[in-house]
Parts: C-alpha cells; sequence; structure tokens
C-alpha cells in the first residue's frame, strides 16, 4: 500500500490463489490517481456469451459479486476468505 505494485507481488498474490485469468500490476502507480484504497479490488464481470462488460463492481464486495455472476448463469459462487 503506497508504492507502486511490481510484477513479482502480482505474482506473488495471485499464485496462491490459483487465478484462472490475467493478473497486472499497476508499475507506474497511475491507478492511485483515480481511485483511493476502498476502491480496490476493482472486479469487471464479463459476460462469456457476448464477452461484453456486464458490470464494474469497486471494493470487496462479495454479495454484489455473487449478485452479478447469478443474473449471467444462475450458478455462481466465490471463495469466502
Amino acid at each position: 500500500v503506497g508504492a507502486p505494485a511490481t510484477r513479482q507481488v502480482a505474482q506473488h498474490y495471485s499464485d496462491p490463489h490459483d487465478f484462472q485469468f490475467p493478473t497486472v500490476a499497476d508499475t507506474s502507480g497511475d491507478i492511485l490517481y483515480y481511485f483511493d484504497a476502498a476502491s480496490t479490488p476493482g472486479n469487471i464481470i464479463v459476460d462469456g456469451t457476448n464477452m461484453r462488460i456486464a458490470t464494474i463492481i469497486q471494493g470487496a464486495n462479495v454479495d454484489a459479486i455473487e449478485r452479478e455472476l447469478g443474473k449471467l448463469d444462475g450458478d455462481a459462487e466465490c471463495q469466502r476468505p
């Protein structure tokens, strides 16, 4: 927090969680100009049938994420920490 991430930091976070999607790191720290710490993570829900963005949810709101995923296929479950 407070310093730009590195590729290694992103990998250190994503590997133990076995992410099956690309993970990026804002190595320049530019995102700090647009969002505060409460805004992250940014969750972009994509409809896989047409590859369009269904919704964007800022913050770690698992219930909202599950609700939006459920609208797409009716079978959504997020892993809670």
